[in-house]
């Protein structure tokens, strides 16, 4: 039997307490990094944080649902359903 070409997943079931789902680790991604993070109450902080300059690496964020509000350097994003950030 011929392995399997691809895999799938669904992020609710990738999800841990916190939100975090690891969808790099699931799927075994190995070219670049990509998770996932699920919020179940409005107004939360989702993702802490943080500066991705001193690892030079970068993020994409999708929202799929909802909305989410960014913070990157001094502007304020409110990002609906649809929005890439």
């Amino acid at each position: 039997m011929t392995p399997q070409a691809y895999q799938t997943a669904r992020i609710g079931d990738l999800e841990r307490a916190d939100g975090w789902g690891p969808i790099r680790a699931v799927l075994d991604v190995r070219a670049f990094g990509i998770n996932s993070w699920t919020a179940h109450e409005a107004g939360g902080t989702l993702i802490p944080a943080h500066d991705e300059a001193p690892s030079g690496h970068e993020e994409l964020f999708l929202v799929t649902a909802g909305h989410a509000r960014f913070t990157v350097g001094d502007d304020e994003l409110d990002a609906p359903a649809g929005e890439i950030v």
